[in-house]
């Protein structure tokens, strides 16, 4: 039976500190994925500090998850970020915010078990919308329409940058904004991992 890396939910600070390090580097990969989560450059200490200061502030208010999965190595090679709101009349709202798999891990199955993670803790805290929002044109635009994600809104200029063949010029990137609601995504990911086990 395949060995999937093990899924740890932190949903407070001092779960956060002994995994950060890794979590961030994580991130970092996404910059040679044309910076699809924003970070462009690798980060500095002070932006790290930064980084753990203000994710273990939202975890100590409880409005923000972190969902990751650890390889054998103990290396953080998963993360989806499920960010909570402060207003009564959205509590029924997460927003998925810093989705992303290490390059080896993809197709292999653990994309899957992640989506049906994430549907499980937003139905167990109440949760009945997921929204995200994203680059246009890219892959992981394809894979969340492909997973039943649907627009409701886009930002033409949603991302910049620098072009390369103009300098003190930049390129900019519509965005697009998306929901599903948890129901459609366990019904999806809940009937995979039952097909799964009747063949296992």
């Amino acid at each position: 039976m395949k060995q999937y890396p093990d899924f740890l939910l932190i949903e407070q600070p001092q779960q956060l500190q002994p995994v950060f390090s890794s979590l961030m580097h994580l991130l970092e990969l996404s910059a040679a994925d044309d910076a699809i989560l924003g970070l462009a450059e690798p980060m500095t200490d002070a932006q790290h500090a930064g980084w753990l200061r203000d994710l273990s502030a939202q975890l100590e208010e409880g409005i923000l998850k972190i969902l990751i999965a650890v390889d054998a190595t103990g290396e953080v090679c998963l993360c989806c970020m499920l960010k909570g709101s402060r207003q009564d009349t959205t509590r029924h709202i997460y927003d998925l915010q810093k989705g992303f798999i290490r390059a080896d891990l993809r197709k292999t199955g653990l994309l899957p078990k992640a989506m049906l993670k994430i549907a499980q803790i937003a139905r167990n805290n109440g949760v009945d919308v997921l929204t995200l929002d994203v680059r246009g044109g890219t892959p992981a635009h394809s894979l969340w329409k492909a997973i039943g994600f649907k627009t409701y809104g886009i930002l033409n200029d949603y991302s910049r940058r620098p072009d390369r063949r103009r300098p003190g010029s930049y390129v900019s990137f519509a965005g697009y904004y998306m929901s599903i609601t948890t129901d459609a995504l366990l019904e999806q990911f809940g009937m995979l991992e039952e097909l799964a086990e009747s063949v296992g």
